[in-house]
């Protein structure tokens, strides 16, 4: 009766080290993810637009220019001068356009 309480004691504690194991590993994989988006949204905040950015719009409508410069960056819109009026869009989509002064800073 003993010896079988103490097999089972055993396979049991040998099994919590086993879990013990995978969530070890489990959670560094978070960690790593985790980090990993981090640096990615630290990418994404090179892209943020600035007012007098020159942009395209990505999906102009009938009538309307497809690029100008930002006047108003709201919580949600941005809103973008054209030479046929103002234009309200979200950030994603405008698409920033690079000037010729940022191209040869980055050379």
């Amino acid at each position: 009766m003993e010896d079988k309480t103490t097999e089972q004691l055993e396979e049991l504690t040998s099994k919590i080290e086993e879990l013990t194991l995978v969530v070890r590993k489990l959670e560094k994989e978070i960690k790593d993810k985790e980090s990993n988006t981090k640096e990615k949204g630290k990418n994404k905040g090179e892209k943020k637009l600035k007012i007098g950015d020159r942009v395209n719009i990505r999906n102009p409508r009938n009538g309307q220019a497809s690029s100008g410069r930002v006047c108003r960056i709201g919580k949600e819109y941005v809103t973008v001068e054209t030479r046929k009026g103002k234009v309200v869009r979200k950030s994603y989509n405008l698409k920033k356009v690079k000037s010729s002064s940022e191209e040869e800073s980055l050379e």
